[in-house]
């Protein structure tokens, strides 16, 4: 049997948790302590509960049923992880809940239909707004090192590493889970406009304008689509404001290298967004993307309005 370790760098893909972490958390320090990683104890946690199918099922049968408010849902999930700190102060099992608790509404995530994750959203943005657990004066600490409910711990670092898992798998995973993370970002709940800034450059940067069709997959073009369906307002802020990211995470993709040195091309910037939208004009006009082509018509629908 591996050792949890090695189960999660195998998952990991192309970028491990600790760089995932330092990258989409850039407005705080740059320095990135063990204190935001899950300890060894999450990881053998996670082997165990990792895409656990009962709890991910909990969830989206929460989502399903009418009858409960996304109020209650998010109560009902977030319960477990709570208790643990307010009833005993227990920091490690708080760790562990939190860790399950992410993982499973991810998992969700990949399973809801992008069109019907409305609920998700709010549940997330009841479980952000629930008040700050407190233990006998105790105040959150992951691995030392204080947080805050809000700041939705431990949460930031497992999303790339889902990112990854789900553009490994066929189908609608890799959809879903781009759609969750632009619904946050859109609704301020979890900034992850770098995860945008990466599925258009592998989806319109990296090929040429005229290789698109023939190298991206029409999932990698629908998750693309999905971030413009669903926080066009929200990129074009980024957009407008020229957004930047430190180093190169967001430098431009290989047919647009000449551009990797140039102000503006490490993040947002108008030329950058043009090059975006006159690539996606040209694939909507592309009769072999069939699958593709709803979603590219919403995402143009959403570019010529803001």
């Amino acid at each position: 049997m591996r050792s949890p370790v090695v189960i999660v760098s195998l998952a990991l893909g192309r970028r491990s948790l600790l760089h995932s972490w330092t990258l989409i958390h850039r407005r705080r320090s740059p320095t990135l302590t063990a204190a935001f990683l899950p300890s060894a104890g999450h990881l053998r946690f996670s082997t165990t509960h990792f895409g656990l199918c009962a709890m991910a099922e909990k969830v989206i049968s929460l989502l399903g049923n009418k009858a409960v408010s996304a109020q209650e849902a998010a109560q009902k999930l977030a319960d477990p992880t709570r208790t643990a700190f307010v009833k005993d102060g227990d920091l490690s099992r708080f760790e562990e809940e939190l860790y399950a608790l992410w993982d499973n509404i991810l998992s969700a995530a990949e399973k809801t239909p992008h069109d019907e994750q409305d609920k998700l959203v709010d549940v997330m943005r009841a479980i952000k707004g629930m008040p700050e657990p407190v233990h006998e004066g105790k105040k959150i600490e992951i691995r030392g090192q204080e947080t805050r409910w809000d700041e939705l711990p431990l949460f930031g670092g497992l999303t790339r590493e889902r990112l990854d898992i789900a553009q490994s798998r066929s189908g609608q995973a890799f959809v879903n889970i781009n759609a969750f993370f632009a619904r946050l970002t859109a609704a301020n709940i979890e900034d992850n406009l770098l995860f945008a800034i990466w599925t258009f450059r592998d989806a319109l940067e990296n090929p040429a304008e005229d290789e698109i069709v023939q190298k991206t997959s029409p999932d990698l073009l629908k998750a693309a689509a999905v971030w413009f369906i669903y926080a066009a307002e929200r990129l074009a802020k980024a957009r407008d404001e020229a957004e930047q990211f430190d180093g190169k995470v967001a430098r431009p993709g290989e047919s647009l290298a000449a551009f990797r040195d140039v102000t503006g091309w490490r993040g947002f910037c108008p030329d950058r967004w043009n090059v975006w939208k006159t690539r996606f004009a040209s694939l909507e006009k592309t009769e072999s993307l069939a699958d593709a082509k709803p979603l590219i018509t919403q995402a143009m629908d959403k570019l010529n309005k803001v």
